[in-house]
Formats: C-alpha cells, structure tokens, sequence
C-alpha cells in the first residue's frame, strides 16, 4: 500500500517521489502490467469457469497482490536495512507499487464475489460473517488508500489523517494476510493439499510475518533513536 512519507526518512515530499517514479523501473508501468496480467489470468479462468478455476484464481491474485504489498508497505522497512540502490528505487515508487497491489486486491475480490454469488456450498463454508465482516472493513479501506494515494488528496485530508488513514490500512492489509497464510495453514489441515508442496503453505507464511517484525522491528528503532535526540 502507499504509505505515509516521512522526510527524515526518505528526503523527498510527496510531489518529489511522484515525479521520480516517473522514470526508473518502477512508476505508473508497475500499476499497468500489474492490471494487465490480472485481467489476463481473468479471461483464461473465464474460459472454463468453474468452482476449482476461480479457486486457482484467488490463489494467484492473492500470491501476487502478497508480494507486492511486502515491498509497497514494508518499503522504509527494507530501505532503513539495506540501503541498497534497489530500496531507494523501491522508495520513489512505493506509491505505484502500492496502487498495483490494490488492483491484484480488488481483481482477488471480484473472484471472492463471483464464488459467493454463484457457489452456495463455497459461501456457507468459505465466507462466515467473521470473515466477511472484517475482510469487506478491509478492502473499504485498501480501496481508500488507493484512491487517496495522489498529492491532492493528501493536501485536502491534511497529513496527518492522511498518515492515519494508510497505516491502519496497511496494517490492516497485514493482518488479513497473516490471517490467510498463517492461521489458515495451521487451522485448516486441507488448505496444504491445494499447493503444488505442502511445505510451500510455510513459505507464504514466512512473507506476512517477515514484514510484520521488520515494522514492528523499524517502529522500535525509531522510538530508540527518538529517546537518544532527546
């Protein structure tokens, strides 16, 4: 997700980073692959829609929206650790990398939507309202971030709500993955048999977790350093 910018951290407004990401690797092209092999995976599932293709396909935009969102959200994270020419890219286009995470979300969500709308069995044994509730607080949320990740909307919602707005977001992003990777895997026995290797289920779940102590484990240096100024 596009997150809050800090100065001190990354020596660049918002303006800088978005033009910056202009050029590179990154920038808008990220957020219109990204759209493009979602779309395309779409219309080959399409082809033979059934209950186990829209299965595959939640698992596919689910791993990529995964990997995008461990470098959008933990960007300062890897940058503050590695200061690599490779973080400092990722830093400037954190905020298109971000909005291509929200486009895997919301095409893993129109997945969601379809399987619920024309599979009962799914829905009465795949979406409780336990889940559903917090998952659509969620996505309201994600969504949010997506249409806000702009200077404009910055400007107009003042830098502080704006920060608030993209932290609980992103956090809450980690928590429904942590949620899906991790607690699934160990709650639900059926869910290793859907991966190519069992093992693999750990793998994924090593992804959510890495960036949850790399945050936890920035949010912490900073309060270090912060104490030491003082």
């Amino acid at each position: 997700m596009p997150e809050s910018i800090d100065r001190n951290e990354m020596g660049a407004t918002p303006s800088q980073e978005a033009c910056s990401s202009s050029s590179g690797w990154g920038g808008p092209r990220i957020v219109y692959a990204t759209t493009l092999a979602m779309l395309l995976c779409a219309v080959v599932f399409r082809d033979g829609f059934s209950t186990e293709a829209a299965r595959i396909y939640l698992r596919v935009s689910g791993r990529v929206a995964l990997g995008l969102f461990f470098f959008s959200f933990g960007a300062s994270a890897w940058h503050a650790m590695f200061r690599r020419p490779f973080t400092a890219a990722l830093i400037r286009n954190r905020r298109y990398v971000g909005i291509a995470t929200v486009v895997a979300l919301y095409f893993h969500l129109s997945a969601l939507a379809g399987l619920a709308l024309t599979d009962p069995v799914w829905r009465a044994n795949e979406a409780p309202l336990y889940v559903t509730i917090p998952g659509g607080v969620t996505y309201l949320l994600v969504g949010l971030m997506g249409l806000t990740a702009n200077d404009a909307s910055r400007r107009k919602l003042g830098a502080r709500a704006w920060k608030t707005l993209h932290i609980v977001g992103g956090y809450a992003t980690l928590g429904a993955f942590l949620f899906e990777y991790i607690l699934v895997a160990v709650l639900v026995p059926e869910y290793k048999e859907t991966m190519w290797w069992s093992g693999s289920a750990y793998l994924f779940a090593a992804v959510p977790l890495t960036l949850l102590i790399a945050r936890v484990g920035q949010a912490i240096g900073r309060r270090g350093a912060a104490r030491l100024a003082r």
